[in-house]
């Protein structure tokens, strides 16, 4: 469930040379399984896909897209150590995580759909390789093939399947045309980007890709995913994957390894949904991922980026729809019916509806989370203004104007949100 979304990127960054496909399997590997040990779940290792789309488009440099993916995750670790991360998480209430989690998920679902459309036929000749591997027909068959299995929580086996079909069609691809494989063995970069890099290098890479990744990976990588790892593992002590422990772990991850020139990576909530309605259940899951990364990288970084240029769009657009649905599914606990819960959050599917096509119009996720802040807000001043008018009609009222209420409201909320939660005070919750 996560090469869906690891293979496109990785072979457009490496094949235009900014980043090392041995590195970054080595680097992807290593990360996979220290997630996998820390977090005792199938925690999800990406790429930062803003970062990755404009490197691709503007056409930056490698030393730049190093900077970018350094700056990023320095800001979050520096987050994350001063304490400030999750007073951040306390403040966003659980619509606008949704929010970020529908669009994300919606996105992934366009970006699968347009893998599949770009195969660009219906069926084909059975005698050639194109009816075989990437059609409007192949994608309807895997389609209904995950959809069979799709009840199926643990022992689904379908990525595994589509996975391995789609590594026999592309071996089959390679060998039968013209494409020459770069034999056995590692290839290592020549030097460290580090020291090649320049001042401008970090201007660039940082204020055109990393500045755009920032929400993304504060939002999705980080909040979402941790809020995700609830929802998923119930029975499991809270929180499954803390803020802070996600903050530092995203933190950590490019803070060398794209010097030797892998691609920046992150967590992300898409993944983690992917690889959970996939079958993933245990850290094995990518602690096994993870190991094969990294003798893949080390046996064939030479000849591996022409057989996974190869894969066919059609399966790894499915796989990408399938994750869409189930990250973009999150917000079900939103769309409850019982008074007693639509009291608690009754905007609460509107706002995350808004952030969510919001982010799928914009391809942003900062200005989706902003302009379904803005609904929030404004609907909650509505909620106070109600709840004002019942005192005033009860004779309950204190007499304060409904902006000083609003005020009094949030200082107690913010007062809140940095104050130790239960959990940290080893205090057991009520």
């Amino acid at each position: 469930g996560d090469l869906g979304t690891l293979v496109p990127i990785l072979v457009s960054l490496c094949a235009a040379g900014q980043a090392n496909l041995t590195t970054s399997l080595l680097f992807g590997g290593i990360f996979n399984i220290i997630a996998g040990l820390w977090f005792k779940i199938p925690m999800c290792v990406q790429p930062m896909k803003a970062i990755a789309a404009v490197a691709l488009s503007t056409h930056l440099s490698a030393a730049q897209l190093a900077t970018a993916g350094f700056t990023t995750s320095s800001i979050i670790l520096l987050l994350t150590l001063t304490n400030l991360l999750t007073p951040i998480y306390r403040l966003c209430p659980l619509p606008l995580i949704r929010g970020i989690q529908l669009g994300t998920g919606l996105s992934l679902v366009t970006k699968g759909m347009t893998s599949i459309l770009n195969s660009g036929t219906f069926s084909g000749n059975p005698g050639t390789l194109k009816f075989w591997s990437d059609n409007y027909m192949v994608a309807l068959v895997a389609f209904v093939g995950v959809l069979a299995l799709y009840p199926r929580k643990r022992l689904n086996f379908t990525a595994i399947v589509l996975i391995a079909y789609s590594l026999i069609i592309a071996l089959i691809s390679v060998t039968t045309s013209s494409v020459s494989l770069g034999g056995i063995g590692p290839a290592f970069p020549s030097s460290l980007l580090w020291s090649n890099v320049t001042g401008v290098d970090f201007k660039l890479g940082f204020l055109n890709a990393g500045l755009g990744q920032l929400p993304l990976t504060l939002l999705n990588s980080v909040f979402a995913t941790s809020k995700l790892a609830d929802d998923l593992f119930p029975e499991r002590k809270r929180p499954v994957a803390s803020v802070r422990d996600v903050g530092v772990f995203v933190g950590l991850m490019n803070v060398i390894g794209v010097w030797f020139g892998s691609i920046p990576y992150c967590a992300g909530s898409g993944g983690l949904a992917g690889q959970y309605r996939f079958g993933a259940r245990s850290p094995f899951s990518v602690v096994f991922l993870g190991v094969c990364k990294i003798i893949v990288g080390l046996l064939f970084g030479k000849a591996l980026l022409p057989v996974i240029q190869a894969f066919p769009g059609s399966v790894m657009g499915v796989m990408l729809v399938i994750s869409g649905v189930e990250l973009a599914s999150a917000m079900r606990d939103l769309t409850v019916t019982e008074k007693a819960k639509l009291k608690d959050s009754p905007n609460g599917f509107l706002v995350a509806f808004v952030g969510g096509s919001v982010v799928v119009a914009s391809g942003n996720d900062g200005i989706g989370f902003l302009v379904a802040s803005v609904t929030a807000f404004v609907l909650w001043m509505h909620e106070v203004n109600d709840e004002e008018k019942e005192k005033r009609e009860v004779g309950v009222s204190d007499g304060r104007s409904l902006v000083r209420v609003a005020w009094d409201r949030i200082k107690v909320h913010v007062k809140d949100c940095f104050m130790p939660s239960h959990e940290e005070l080893n205090i057991p919750s009520n």
